[in-house]
């Protein structure tokens, strides 16, 4: 299979979310909303983890004796252990680090932004048989890019069980 060569570069991989949660925790307590909040930030918008893929990590890193979670009231508080502490020390790089290098996300945002834009216009101008032609245009786009990331999705758990500690060495 060749498809994971560029879509393994778009997307932040499912591997980087512990560092991410890691790097979020390192600055206070935070609720998993709050972490969902502070990478989709800290990432410049470009990534906003679903509660779907936080908690189970987040349940992971409590597992590991890498945070603890306090429950007040109803809300669960999450905090880095000393070990938790530890990894952000030794983790020298910022997780985010790779995003920035990734001159075409510029792009990226500006064409979904232009296709944003528009669509907005020709929904006011144009005529019914239009619309259903832009309905369908945008309905198979989303399609293929869902198929996309479920490709790259299935990819990273196979890379996962693999080839732990050289996921990146075939990136030159």
């Amino acid at each position: 299979m060749h498809h994971h060569h560029f879509s393994k570069q778009n997307r932040i991989k499912k591997g980087n979310l512990e560092p991410m949660i890691i790097h979020a925790l390192a600055n206070r307590p935070m609720t998993g909303y709050d972490i969902i909040q502070f990478i989709e930030k800290t990432s410049h918008g470009l990534w906003k983890p679903s509660p779907g893929s936080i908690y189970p990590t987040l349940q992971l890193l409590v597992e590991k004796d890498q945070a603890t979670v306090q429950e007040e009231g109803s809300k669960k508080i999450y905090s880095l252990t000393d070990t938790g502490q530890a990894l952000v020390r030794q983790e020298s790089h910022n997780p985010y680090s790779n995003v920035r290098d990734k001159h075409h996300y510029p792009e990226l945002r500006n064409l979904v932004h232009s296709i944003a834009t528009t669509t907005k216009s020709l929904a006011i101008t144009a005529n019914p048989q239009a619309i259903q032609q832009i309905t369908t245009i945008l309905e198979e786009t989303l399609q293929t890019l869902q198929e996309l990331q479920t490709l790259d999705d299935h990819d990273q758990s196979d890379k996962d069980q693999d080839d732990e500690g050289q996921g990146d060495s075939n990136e030159v």
